[in-house]
């Protein structure tokens, strides 16, 4: 294990899940009563539904879901679609205010476009710097303003347009979940990722960790060929097999899970990778917003200060220092010593038995000389 020292270090991908998986002021009737089932475990036609969520009579306009149907839809709906479309989005510019207040990374402005999109157990998620072509690189290290020499983002998680309970089997909570991860990982949101709560802002200081395996016979790390990934990573390989489980025991999948339906035989083999880079973080928290903050944002966009404490996120990702940590397997005796200890080995023994004979036939032609010289006796 070392610790190395370099001028510049990759950035990790950054990705970012919101707990609601359904807007409510973006979906139809009709598509929450297809969803019903998934958010609430049950069918569920417009009035119990409307109950349910705490809205107006279907003849009230003032209503912000829009009535299409009473009848609950069977046909013509898809989950992935449905929440690609009305879930949580970075880029929605139709509300008065937009989801992602602010983004800049090392001072410069970034916007939803340079996120991508990936499906979760929390619906929508929205990764930056996920190209492994070409990451992002940090150049100093995040002393002073680290959003000056990182990723700063500040979210608005909306939480009046949700739609879940935990009592249903949904999400109780409110607020984001965040994973930094290598580029060539997807992102496993649901077990790896960190929860940040609305009224904090958040400061993710980055570790970053190299490991290197031994391959067979001196190690036990290798590489399978994935349907739906490459090149192989260990997060990627647990979600094919995941999906083949769910595959085998239902004849389906959820949206979130990548895979066709296929027949054949389950194999869940994922060895350790070769070669793989981990991230963590060191993570610290501050009140948010301040007064005056409150202030600006109640003059921009018309929000109260109980909203926005309620509601707002701020992130700053960023290395305090540009080192990462090295682990690598070493093999217990490598050829070049397994031939130097063998040649030792090998020399001490001759070497002794050498010396054994002379001193045998030194102390044998002592004796002889010995028994001639010495006088007879009487």
């Amino acid at each position: 294990m070392t610790l190395e020292f370099a001028d510049k270090i990759t950035f990790p991908a950054v990705t970012i899940c919101n707990y609601n998986r359904v807007d409510l002021d973006l979906a139809t009737m009709e598509e929450l009563q297809y969803l019903s089932p998934m958010l609430y475990g049950s069918s569920m036609d417009e009035a119990a539904l409307r109950a349910w969520l705490d809205l107006p009579a279907a003849d009230n306009t003032s209503s912000s879901v829009n009535s299409t149907s009473a009848t609950s839809p069977t046909t013509g709906f898809n989950v992935a679609d449905i929440i690609r479309r009305k879930g949580f989005d970075l880029g929605i510019m139709s509300r008065a205010w937009p989801r992602m207040v602010g983004c800049t990374f090392k001072g410069q402005l970034c916007n939803s476009e340079n996120f991508t999109h990936s499906f979760s157990v929390y619906g929508n998620c929205y990764t930056f710097n996920g190209d492994r072509t070409s990451p992002l690189q940090q150049t100093m290290e995040g002393t002073g303003f680290p959003s000056s020499n990182g990723l700063q983002i500040i979210l608005d998680v909306m939480d009046q347009f949700s739609t879940e309970t935990v009592s249903t089997g949904g999400h109780g909570e409110v607020g984001i979940r965040v994973l930094l991860h290598d580029q060539t990982e997807p992102p496993v949101m649901d077990s790896q990722a960190v929860a940040l709560a609305p009224g904090n802002h958040a400061f993710m200081a980055v570790r970053q960790t190299q490991y290197r395996n031994h391959e067979p016979p001196w190690g036990k790390c290798g590489e399978l060929q994935l349907t739906h990934y490459d090149p192989y990573t260990l997060p990627a390989c647990l979600l094919e097999c995941r999906s083949r489980h769910v595959e085998q025991a239902c004849q389906c999948t959820p949206y979130f899970l990548p895979a066709q339906l296929v027949s054949g035989e389950l194999k869940c083999d994922c060895p350790i990778p070769c070669t793989m880079t981990k991230y963590g973080a060191s993570v610290t928290y501050a009140g948010y917003p301040n007064r005056l903050t409150k202030k600006s944002y109640n003059a921009a966009y018309n929000l109260t200060p109980d909203y926005i404490r309620e509601n707002g996120v701020v992130l700053d990702i960023y290395y305090d220092t540009l080192n990462y940590q090295k682990i690598s397997q070493l093999k217990a005796v490598d050829s070049g010593q397994l031939a130097s200890n063998m040649g030792g080995m090998m020399g001490l023994f001759i070497g002794a038995s050498v010396m054994t004979i002379l001193e045998v036939a030194e102390y044998l032609g002592l004796k002889l000389l010995h028994q001639e010289a010495a006088p007879p006796r009487d």
